[in-house]
C-alpha cells in the first residue's frame, strides 16, 4: 500500500511525503522526505516564496488528489488535488521499479512558483500571484 500527501494541522499543512505500508510486518517505510518550513507564513494562506524548502523529487504538497495503481506497469498515478496555490492539474507517477516520482504532465494552475519555469522570478508562493 502506498500513501502520498494529505493535510494535517502542523505548520506545513499540505504534505508531499510518500510512504509504503507492508501488511505482513505492519510497518510503514518512508519513500520520499516531506518538505520543511523555511520561513513562517505572513498570515493565513499568505505564504512567502521561501515558505518551504522544496523536495523537487516529489509532487507539490497537496491534499484531495486522485490516485490509482497500475499493477501491470508497476506505477502509481496521482492527478490533481488542492495545493497551497489552489486546485492543481498535474499528473505524476511513482515508479516502483525506479523507486521514485516522475512528472508526466506539468501543471497549468495551482503550482508553487518555485516549481515553475522561472523560479528565480518568484516573489510569492504561487504562480500568478
Amino acid at each position: 500500500m502506498l500513501m502520498f500527501g494529505g493535510h494535517d494541522s502542523g505548520g506545513v499543512g499540505n504534505n508531499n511525503d510518500t510512504w509504503s505500508f507492508d501488511p505482513t510486518t505492519k510497518a510503514w517505510t518512508g519513500l520520499t522526505a516531506p518538505e520543511t518550513i523555511n520561513q513562517q507564513p505572513n498570515g493565513f494562506c499568505d505564504f512567502p516564496a521561501e515558505f518551504i524548502i522544496p523536495n523537487m523529487e516529489a509532487p507539490d504538497r497537496r491534499a484531495a488528489q486522485l490516485a490509482a495503481l497500475d499493477e501491470t506497469r508497476g506505477e502509481w498515478v496521482i492527478f490533481g488535488g488542492k495545493t497551497d496555490c489552489g486546485l492543481i492539474d498535474d499528473v505524476w507517477i511513482y515508479s516502483l521499479a525506479q523507486d521514485g516520482w516522475i512528472r508526466l504532465i506539468h501543471a497549468t494552475m495551482g503550482e508553487a512558483c518555485i516549481r515553475g519555469e522561472t523560479p528565480q522570478l518568484c516573489v510569492a508562493m504561487c504562480k500568478n500571484s
